[in-house]
């Protein structure tokens, strides 16, 4: 899949993908400048997972430890969104969180739980990404919902019970979803003025009725 999307020229080199953390998809690109960017929730998720297959916490202990996560990260991204032009203070936060994470898999590794640690210590820089890249002016989602509404949006159109699509046809419709997601700005260009439709236009109708009955 790398080797297709570099021949094709399809992602540049300050590319980041945003994703669940797929192990797969990281190995991909394993050999390339790509960062990637864990979904928070799916990391959260993920850590209660781990925890449930170590086996080693009741259930209210795996929850207090995901919470810990939960509030790390979530603090994290508190400040990125809402205090986005204070580098320094994003900076200081970010090792905060890092060092929070780091704790937390030392701590999870002396109970035993090597499955959780092993995933926090390996998955740590990913999942604080999006705020490293937000001292460079650079702001990327912290969470895969857009793509997952997009492949949901496909997957209505292309799995109804009627549709019946050709090769070309479900490359047109596909190329038309993703453009509309993620540049609205040039969907609405192309909209108007290839398929001759004016922002705020309606349909406009005479109807005559004639009284006379025979």
């Amino acid at each position: 899949m790398s080797e297709t999307l570099y021949y094709e020229n399809a992602l540049s080199d300050s590319a980041v993908i945003v994703s669940d953390g797929e192990s797969e998809l990281i190995n991909a690109f394993s050999d390339t400048n790509i960062r990637f960017q864990m979904d928070l929730i799916h990391g959260f998720r993920m850590l209660s997972y781990k925890l449930w297959e170590d086996d080693r916490l009741e259930l209210n202990q795996r929850k207090e430890i995901t919470n810990e996560l939960k509030t790390l990260l979530l603090s994290l991204k508190n400040v990125v969104v809402f205090q986005n032009s204070d580098k320094e203070r994003i900076g200081k936060t970010i090792n905060q969180v890092v060092d929070g994470m780091e704790s937390l898999a030392n701590r999870l590794s002396d109970l035993g739980c090597h499955k959780s640690a092993k995933f926090i210590n390996e998955y740590s820089n990913t999942l604080v990404t999006f705020a490293r890249l937000s001292i460079n002016g650079t702001d990327i989602p912290w969470n895969s919902n857009i793509i997952e509404r997009l492949m949901g949006e496909i997957s209505k159109r292309v799995k109804h019970k009627w549709m019946r699509w050709t090769t070309r046809g479900l490359e047109t419709i596909l190329r038309l979803i993703l453009v509309r997601y993620t540049d609205p700005q040039r969907y609405a260009e192309y909209r108007n003025d290839t398929m001759g439709r004016c922002e705020n236009s309606g349909v406009k109708t005479k109807i005559s009725i004639n009284s006379n009955v025979i």
